[in-house]
């Protein structure tokens, strides 16, 4: 998918005369985990890099890298969960990258003033867990089918976003603030490895976004 998300941008950029292509940098919220750590603070947010070219009749199209990252407490939690008559203490982390394609349209002029925007991403994420200890405490004298060390599983989801934002637009600089709603399609039906053992951090259907970006003309 990341494949044609790449090819439908550099198809826009042969066939469509360009006016302007603007490189900017980008923060925004968008949390898309469920909080399943009782009295954590932990927020996600992230930052982007991209580069987005206006066309004629008020359109622009975008293509960005995304990089989520962990305020407050990070995504390498402890975590413990009793499944199977065996008591598993285990850590879960998570690295995550995206690659957003993006097109707007501006109602009150070909680069300024509020506009729409529709998107669709792929997010990838690396999960990386590491069993800390397993006990039996009920002395069954069973087998854990589980062992203690590190493993790693990674999966991919495709969110779809609906925003709304506004820009002011200069000769050279550009500022805009922006809102809005992403569906984060795919993320119902992720499967890990040893899902029966261990307590996952699950995903979110909808997540809301605010944030800011900034860019200029070249």
């Amino acid at each position: 998918m990341l494949s044609i998300l790449l090819f439908f941008f550099f198809v826009c950029l042969s066939f469509v005369k360009a006016q302007e292509t603007e490189l900017f940098a980008a923060t925004q919220s968008g949390d898309p985990f469920k909080s399943n750590l009782e009295g954590s603070d932990r927020i996600l947010w992230n930052y982007s890099l991209g580069v987005e070219r206006y066309f004629a009749d008020k359109i622009s199209v975008s293509l960005s890298y995304r990089k989520p990252f962990f305020l407050g407490e990070d995504s390498g939690h402890q975590k413990d969960n009793l499944a199977n008559g065996f008591e598993y203490e285990y850590t879960e982390a998570y690295d995550m990258f995206a690659i957003d394609l993006e097109s707007k349209y501006f109602f009150d002029a070909p680069d300024d003033g509020w506009y729409l925007s529709s998107g669709i991403s792929y997010q990838h994420f690396q999960m990386n867990a590491d069993v800390i200890s397993v006990s039996d405490p009920n002395g069954t004298g069973g087998i854990s089918p589980l062992n203690v060390g590190p493993f790693s599983d990674s999966f991919s989801i495709m969110p779809i976003t609906l925003k709304a934002g506004h820009r002011n637009s200069g000769d050279v600089f550009v500022f805009d603030y922006y809102f809005g709603l992403t569906y984060n399609a795919g993320s119902g039906n992720i499967i890990h490895q040893y899902n029966d053992f261990l307590q996952y951090d699950s995903f979110k259907s909808i997540s809301i976004n605010v944030g800011i970006k900034i860019g200029f003309k070249i």
